[in-house]
């Protein structure tokens, strides 16, 4: 079997498809909400998980809804039981978290705050509860992995006594990594995982629901790029296997960025929120599956979630994006990406800026590279403004927005001056780093996860210019 770098689709799968085998713990219509961390917050392999299952019993109707918040404790994740879990109504809840609590309590805290959560769960919902163990930390650290330990043989006695379902995916990982070559990881940061790391997590869990493995293994073709964020290109063409219950069969490959061109407008572009003025320009659109870099989304429709438009004059380069979206969703005190938003991340460095640069990962002292940051305007927040979310402030300034809420989404219109570009002039015949971004916040019926669509597919734009697409400027 052979599956693409973001994305399990039902065809590829189909030849695995197999009667329902009455050992699968998960049963039909089972809500299974997975509880955690940034490690969840973006709903990587519980979009694995559920392409996985759907594949082998379409007929049973499961549904993975995770649930999780950057930077969340065992202690902080209880504020969110009513609004992410209890409102489910899940069959199964299942609970990543760990990582944060180290160095935050002790291992006695945060056992007796795991205790409490497990009694909430049991108490508030019929749900039956599945503990999964933390992450084996992706580095040298002996110290670290004793407190882990610590950790691990607490959550063992809690599923014990409270008849939980342990899940070993601490254990699986320490086991695969002295298998890793060398310079290659599943958590390049030690912490948060990969697309690598994310396969270990969904093995780790559909083996403790005695999902069938399949012996065959699987093929999986990875940029060497997203293994580590430094990765050399000198991987590209390689391979290397994972012994897992399903083994995994990695191909490194290096694709060229994905690459688009902007001409210069036959007409002005005015910034007032609509797409009148845009009928000149062909669309980038975001609608394949492998443009999901977060969330849970259903394929069911075949219209674009997402589509932008680029142009440009003398004066600016102009983006323009239509989004479809049931509910808009902006309000104040909103985190930055915490609200449907749209982003346009830019790398307009001069070649003499790009040759002195000595790492890929952009900072605020990073000058000419940015994540400009747009929500739409709504009547709780009524101002469109652009803010920057990793890379150079100054980027920012001049910029102008527009926006408005139709029936079916809402519009956002963006103006870059041309003195952001090398030499304060756009020039035809040369070219940027480049990507677009559009997240979805909602909770409803509809979107049962934040979704993040990225034109480039990489979830790792938002920090590293390797992962940037290209945008061409011409006449």
């Amino acid at each position: 079997m052979k599956l693409g770098i973001l994305f399990l689709t039902i065809a590829m799968l189909a030849g695995a498809t197999a009667p329902a085998r009455a050992d699968f713990r998960l049963q039909s219509r089972a809500n299974v909400v997975v509880f955690g961390d940034s490690i969840t917050a973006d709903a990587t392999y519980s979009q694995l998980m559920q392409e996985l299952v759907d594949a082998k019993y379409p007929e049973r109707h499961i549904r993975f809804i995770s649930r999780g918040v950057s930077g969340d404790t065992v202690r902080r994740a209880l504020g969110r039981l009513e609004s992410d879990v209890v409102k489910n109504q899940p069959d199964w809840v299942l609970i990543n978290l760990g990582i944060n609590d180290m160095g935050q309590f002790t291992v006695e805290e945060y056992l007796r705050n795991y205790e409490y959560l497990i009694n909430r769960l049991l108490t508030d919902t019929k749900a039956r509860v599945g503990v999964i163990s933390p992450i084996f930390i992706d580095k040298d650290d002996e110290r670290s992995h004793a407190v882990q330990a610590e950790q691990i043989a607490g959550l063992r006695a809690l599923c014990e006594e409270y008849g939980a379902l342990y899940i070993p995916a601490n254990e699986l990982f320490a086991q695969v990594r002295p298998t890793m070559p060398t310079g290659l990881h599943y958590a390049p940061d030690g912490i948060h995982p990969n697309r690598v790391g994310y396969w270990i997590f969904a093995e780790a869990i559909l083996t403790a629901f005695d999902f069938p493995s399949d012996s065959k293994g699987v093929d999986v073709e990875y940029p060497s790029r997203r293994l580590t964020v430094e990765q050399s290109d000198d991987w590209a063409g390689k391979s290397f296997d994972l012994e897992l219950p399903t083994p995994l069969r990695f191909k490194i490959t290096n694709p060229a960025p994905v690459e688009h061109t902007a001409f210069a407008a036959k007409k002005p572009i005015v910034i007032d929120g609509k797409i009148d003025d845009w009928d000149q320009c062909m669309p980038v659109e975001l609608n394949k599956p492998e443009q999901r870099t977060c969330g849970i989304v259903s394929w069911a429709h075949d219209h674009h979630a997402a589509r932008a438009m680029v142009c440009w004059d003398e004066g600016a380069l102009y983006v323009t994006f239509v989004v479809d979206d049931a509910v808009v969703r902006n309000n104040p005190g909103f985190d930055v990406v915490g609200r449907d938003c749209v982003e346009v991340i830019l790398d307009t460095r001069s070649a003499d800026e790009k040759t002195k640069a000595t790492s890929s990962q952009y900072t605020r002292e990073t000058a000419h590279v940015a994540q400009l940051i747009i929500a739409p305007a709504t009547d709780a927040a009524p101002e469109t403004k652009v803010d920057v979310g990793g890379g150079d402030l100054k980027m920012a300034d001049g910029c102008q927005a527009a926006s408005s809420v139709t029936g079916s989404g809402y519009i956002i219109e963006l103006r870059i001056p041309a003195e952001k570009f090398p030499a304060g002039k756009i020039t035809p015949g040369t070219s940027i780093g480049f990507d677009l971004t559009v997240n979805n916040l909602d909770r409803s019926d509809n979107f049962q996860e934040a979704v993040q669509m990225r034109w480039s597919g990489s979830g790792w734009s938002f920090f590293s210019t390797r992962e940037f697409g290209v945008l061409k400027i011409a006449q």
